[in-house]
C-alpha cells in the first residue's frame, strides 16, 4: 500500500513539474491554453489540430510547438517580406509592428488539452489557432503537426 501511494506522489509531482514547464515554454513561444471546451462555435473560429483516437497526452515537443508558431502565415507577414526585398520604410514598419504587436499574438494559439488528459475519439482537439489571424491554413499538414508537436500513448 505505502508503494502504491509512493509511487502516485511520485507521478503526481513528475506531472506538476512538467506542467509547470510547459506553461513557461508555452508563453515564450506566445501559446495560451484553451479551457472553454471545443464545440461548433469555437470550430467555426478557429482551426483545429486533432487526432480522432482514444489515447493519452504523454508529452508536448516543445521545438515542434515553436516551429510550427514560426511556420504560421499570421496577418501582416506581407509587410516582412517586403522589408526582406530592402524596402527601408516596410522594414521600419516591420519592426514597430513586431516591437508593438508581439503581444497581440498570445491569443491566436492554443492548446486544448493538458499533459496526461485522455484524448476520445469523438473530441480529439488538441492544438487550435485563430481562423482572423493568419492569412490561409490550406498548406499547413494537420497530421504531421500532430505528430510533431504531440507525444500520445495508447488508452
Amino acid at each position: 500500500m505505502r508503494l502504491k501511494a509512493a509511487l502516485s506522489a511520485e507521478q503526481s509531482v513528475h506531472l506538476r513539474l512538467a506542467e509547470s514547464a510547459l506553461v513557461q515554454a508555452a508563453d515564450a513561444v506566445r501559446v495560451g491554453f484553451w479551457i472553454l471546451g471545443v464545440d461548433r462555435d469555437t470550430r467555426d473560429r478557429f482551426h483545429v489540430i486533432e487526432v480522432r483516437r482514444r489515447c493519452r497526452l504523454a508529452d508536448v515537443n516543445i521545438v515542434g510547438l515553436s516551429q510550427f508558431v514560426e511556420s504560421l502565415p499570421f496577418k501582416g507577414m506581407a509587410r516582412q517580406a517586403q522589408a526582406v526585398t530592402g524596402d527601408a520604410e516596410a522594414e521600419d514598419a516591420m519592426v514597430r509592428a513586431t516591437d508593438t504587436g508581439r503581444g497581440k499574438d498570445l491569443q491566436k494559439v492554443f492548446f486544448v488539452r493538458r499533459i496526461g488528459e485522455a484524448i476520445h475519439e469523438r473530441a480529439g482537439a488538441l492544438l487550435l489557432v485563430d481562423k482572423a489571424s493568419v492569412e490561409s491554413f490550406d498548406g499547413v499538414d494537420r497530421q504531421y503537426w500532430a505528430k510533431r508537436i504531440f507525444r500520445l500513448e495508447d488508452a
